[in-house]
């Protein structure tokens, strides 16, 4: 087994740099557990780089490393933000769409070089997530992958719940408004335009911040491809950590099926103020 190459070191250093500054535009919102930290538990055949960054090399060059920016915090803060609102005290809006429950999510920073003489697929569906629990209240428990389209057609049903509740905002104030027009006097509630205009305004606003975190997660998460001989690339794959405790310790143990190869990563996760 081939040790990591200084080529292939700088490269992922590299790329974890670039990924880094490519995410510090996005909306910013508490992490899931800021106490908790991911450590790299690299094998001896592996070498571990920047930000935790894990290199493996065989035939292939495979890397991996914890994504700790909060581009998908912001993700599920939106649609956390979505809830609340379907359950505000509106009735004509809280019916108008069921509540969606939104789950936390994790991702890791996948990089594949092709090494080798024949072309090679890669996707999220060729990587497999267990999280090995060191507490006796949470059993180890696989973790879901999420795909590509699978969190873009997720983006997208949150979009329209959100449009959805813009026009049905816009209509309850209008249908107040006639109504009491009709009854009383002629003469128009400014206090109801001013709050039915903070209201749209809010989700509009909503809307806007959810569009640029879906063109920022369709440029950044893994995509399925093909790499031909001596091409590369990277994405985010995303993991739904919904059936595990945030406060939970524990590795993970990530195994990436890459060109006919396993290549393990080990990342311990635990509190900041823990000694390791």
């Amino acid at each position: 087994m081939r040790k990591p190459t200084i080529y292939g070191l700088l490269l992922c250093i590299t790329l974890a740099f670039c990924l880094a500054l490519a995410l510090q535009g996005c909306a910013t919102v508490p992490t899931m557990n800021p106490a908790m930290k991911m450590s790299a538990v690299a094998s001896p055949e592996q070498e571990v780089g920047y930000k935790e960054t894990i290199i493996s090399q065989k035939i292939h060059l495979v890397s991996l490393a914890p994504y700790q920016g909060d581009l998908l915090n912001s993700f599920h803060h939106y649609q956390m933000s979505q809830a609340s609102m379907l359950r505000g005290t509106r009735p004509s809006i809280a019916s108008s769409q069921p509540d969606k429950p939104s789950r936390p999510l994790i991702s890791f920073i996948l990089f594949v070089k092709n090494c080798g003489n024949d072309p090679i697929t890669i996707s999220s569906d060729d990587v497999s997530v267990i999280l090995e629990s060191k507490s006796k209240e949470q059993p180890s428990a696989k973790i879901a992958v999420v795909s590509y389209q699978a969190l873009i057609n997720e983006m997208e049903l949150t979009k329209m719940g959100i449009l959805k509740s813009e026009i049905d905002t816009e209509s309850s104030y209008s249908e107040i408004q006639s109504r009491r027009q009709s009854s009383a006097s002629s003469s128009v509630d400014w206090t109801l335009i001013n709050a039915r205009n903070n209201e749209v305004n809010r989700l509009r606003n909503m809307g806007a911040e959810m569009q640029s975190i879906q063109q920022l997660m369709e440029k950044l998460v893994l995509k399925p491809q093909t790499l031909l001989p001596g091409e590369s690339n990277s994405g985010l794959v995303v993991c739904d950590i919904g059936n595990i405790n945030i406060n939970i310790e524990g590795d993970f143990q990530i195994v990436t099926f890459i060109g006919g190869e396993e290549h393990e990563f080990t990342f311990k996760r635990s509190p900041y103020d823990k000694k390791q």
